[in-house]
C-alpha cells in the first residue's frame, strides 16, 4: 500500500484541473487517511510508531517530488497529508467510543 502511494506520488502528473479546487489536497487527505486506518488496524499496539512513519512518508514524499522534472513540492499536500492521518485517528477514536 505504501509502495503504490510512493509510486504514484512520484509518477508523472497529468496538471488536469481536478474536478473542483482543492481535489488534489482531498485526494493527498483520503490516501493517508486510508493508509493510517489500514495501519491502526493491522498494528494496534504500535500506534506511535505508525503515526511517526506515515509522516515521515508525507514529508520524504515531498521532498522527492521537488527532485523530479514533473512534479513540484508543495508543503500544502503535506499539510493535507496530516490532515488524513488526524482524521483517521478522530474516526478511531469515535468508533471506539462506540463499541
Amino acid at each position: 500500500m505504501c509502495a503504490g502511494t510512493i509510486v504514484l506520488a512520484l509518477l508523472p502528473s497529468s496538471n488536469s484541473p481536478g474536478l473542483f479546487a482543492l481535489a488534489d489536497k482531498v485526494a493527498h487527505a483520503v490516501a493517508f487517511l486510508v493508509l493510517t486506518a489500514i495501519g491502526l488496524r493491522a498494528y494496534p499496539r504500535h500506534t506511535m510508531i505508525l503515526l511517526l512513519l506515515l509522516v515521515g512518508l508525507g514529508g520524504a514524499i515531498e521532498v522527492a517530488q521537488g527532485y523530479t522534472s514533473t512534479r513540484s513540492q508543495e508543503w500544502e499536500d503535506f499539510i493535507a497529508d496530516l490532515i488524513g492521518i488526524a482524521l483517521a485517528l478522530v474516526a478511531r477514536r469515535f468508533i471506539a467510543l462506540k463499541a
